[in-house]
């Protein structure tokens, strides 16, 4: 009675089970996954830091900058 097993990397691999699922349903391998599309936001963004700043609010601004320097 042997209670040691063979190695499991001398052993010959099994073969693929592909044959035990019907052909109608086996997954296609050459089937990809859905690509993303490329989104070019250059445009946007340089129409948002071309926008002028308010007027109010720099004048705003100015203004709290003025007092912080006299304390």
């Amino acid at each position: 009675m042997s209670f040691v097993k063979d190695a499991r990397d001398t052993s010959a691999p099994e073969p693929p089970r592909r044959h035990l699922i019907a052909e109608e349903f086996r997954e296609d391998p050459q089937e990809v996954a859905p690509t993303r599309s490329k989104v070019n936001k250059m445009e946007e963004n340089v129409q948002s830091l071309a926008k002028k700043p308010d007027v109010q609010m720099s004048d705003l601004l100015l203004k709290v900058l003025n007092n912080m320097k006299k304390k």
